[in-house]
């Protein structure tokens, strides 16, 4: 059965992020290998209990599943290739790789209060990602920041999967089921892009973004417990949303709402299978969440922020796509198995409601909690879009729905691939240098020459580890290496300096000292010159 490899790979990084979550809660150090030796274990456990309690043929092969999760991983690796280094320079890039970075040094989660002023709202973030960062990082035996693109690449291409398996549920009497499955994938990851690939590949969301396959495995989940009501799915579904809470908390009301709305319709049930299943489902969810919220209730605050998010970009399909998803709408209200992604259709509306709601009450100037979440819509947009796909091909020959699948497909993957990967901020030589520079210098004595403002902006608190709440870190804003390394020339600068060696000035190399060599870096030390004592760091 094709969902024992899906439920495997969906539950063992969900069952990681759980088991090193909860043994951090403690205040145990977190043991990389150990939680992914329990994660590894609920994957073989939940499988294996699907597969006894839901004898149902696979709506699709193992092999088309596998094929279609590898072509999405390797187009989306070949987009950083070879660095493999998160793209793009905006701040949420450095907050996350700075959670990462105090993670994977201390091996305990951060003390919220404790930490305010170096993290931020850091502090309270929920840490799922970046825990399982960091075991990723600890297994492969290199630094996290490495494996930050490859993890996100993965859950993009399981999502993907994910995203098909929903489709081909929903279209299980289809002739046509595996094709236009496999459209929904063009029809979603790469059509409307700035929801989708966009959001890890230039805005820097990447919690959001690895929390988007665990709320759509769950959603998958629910489909198959509406069609088979056997409780392990209710039981995947629960561990996914457990996953998806401590990832990116906002996405798991659509969830727990779409599976209260299907237990409560299941009128077969039987009260005693009703509350095991809603034990199974919210139980996990509940544990997480008043763990984590007990100690960082100001992430609620979160709720009413500001931001920048693109209001309607529905990519080369314009509003082809949106007139598909209310066709899809209409039709699925008649077919049994759409039902669970009709209800977590509408609980996701109307979350979006709640929270524009809560902005306004706020007074904050965009409503960027309620905006965020079109970026989970395009998902049940683009599976109800299939219903209204599949209802236009079944007037056609058969051979229509594989031409339908390789247009959608092709308009996808070619805006994909015209689309220009922004460079990154991080660098491996800048990063080697800053954190020679961090064990062995005074770090708040270290200056930056680099190529912009947020590259100096990632270094001064991914990689020099300083506090986010200071003159200093604000002054940033207005860098330029120009002005760094003028400086330099001037007298003025920092004793330290963590610097491209091809931007310093003449003048500077002549009269600094290396102190350190890494590939295109260099750490730079001007003699004579003392750190002061007040440096509003």
């Amino acid at each position: 059965m094709t969902s024992r490899l899906p439920v495997a790979s969906a539950a063992t990084l969900a069952g990681t992020i759980v088991a090193a979550y909860l043994i951090a809660i403690t205040g145990a150090a977190i043991v990389p290998g150990f939680a992914a030796a329990i994660g590894l274990l609920a994957g073989l456990v939940l499988q294996r209990w699907i597969r006894l309690g839901d004898p149902r043929p696979a709506a699709m092969t193992t092999t088309v599943w596998c094929g279609l999760v590898a072509a999405v991983l390797v187009l989306l690796m070949r987009m950083t290739w070879p660095a493999l280094l998160p793209p793009g320079g905006a701040s949420d890039l450095t907050h996350h790789l700075m959670l990462v970075d105090v993670l994977e040094r201390s091996r305990h989660l951060v003390d919220g209060a404790a930490s305010e002023a170096a993290l931020g709202e850091m502090a309270h973030y929920t840490p799922g990602l970046h825990l399982l960062i960091v075991v990723a990082g600890a297994l492969a035996g290199i630094d996290a920041y490495r494996v930050v693109y490859p993890v996100l690449a993965v859950t993009v291409a399981l999502k993907a999967g994910f995203v098909v398996l929903i489709a081909a549920e929903l279209l299980n009497r289809s002739r046509s089921r595996v094709p236009i499955a496999l459209a929904a994938v063009g029809l979603v990851l790469f059509a409307p892009m700035a929801y989708s690939v966009d959001g890890f590949l230039r805005a820097g969301f990447l919690a959001q973004v690895a929390s988007e396959l665990f709320v759509v495995a769950g959603w998958w989940g629910l489909a198959n417990w509406w069609s088979s009501r056997a409780p392990a799915w209710m039981a995947f579904t629960g561990l996914m949303g457990a996953a998806t809470f401590l990832t990116w908390p906002i996405w798991v009301g659509p969830l727990v709402v779409a599976a209260a709305a299907s237990l409560l319709s299941a009128r077969e049930l039987s009260s005693t299978a009703r509350v095991r299943s809603a034990v199974f489902c919210f139980g996990p969810v509940a544990v997480v969440s008043v763990l984590h919220l007990s100690a960082h209730a100001a992430w609620l605050g979160l709720a009413g922020t500001s931001g920048a998010v693109p209001l309607l970009a529905p990519g080369p399909l314009g509003w082809l796509f949106i007139a598909l998803a209310c066709a899809g709408a209409v039709i699925g209200w008649r077919q049994e198995p759409a039902r669970p992604t009709l209800w977590f259709a509408a609980a996701l509306v109307a979350q979006a409601l709640a929270l524009y709601a809560l902005a306004r009450m706020r007074g904050a100037e965009t409503p960027y909690m309620a905006m965020k979440m079109l970026y989970l819509g395009v998902y049940p947009a683009a599976v109800l879009g299939i219903l209204g796909i599949d209802a236009i091909a079944r007037r056609f020959p058969s051979g229509v729905s594989w031409a339908v699948l390789l247009v959608v497909c092709g308009i996808g993957v070619g805006h994909a691939r015209s689309t220009v990967v922004p460079p990154s901020v991080v660098d491996v030589s800048l990063h080697d240098a800053g954190k020679w520079a961090r064990e062995h210098l005074e770090a708040r004595c270290v200056d930056y020459i680099v190529e912009n403002a947020d590259q100096a902006y990632w270094l001064h608190l991914a990689v020099l580890g300083q506090p986010r709440s200071s003159p200093r870190t604000a002054d940033i804003d207005h860098y330029t290496a120009n002005r760094a390394a003028g400086r330099w020339v001037e007298g003025g600068a920092l004793p330290y300096a963590v610097a491209f060696r091809a931007l310093l000035p003449g003048e500077v190399v002549r009269d600094a000292r290396v102190l350190k060599e890494f590939g295109t870096a260099v750490v730079i030390e001007r003699a004579g010159v003392a750190c002061p004592s007040a440096i509003g760091d």
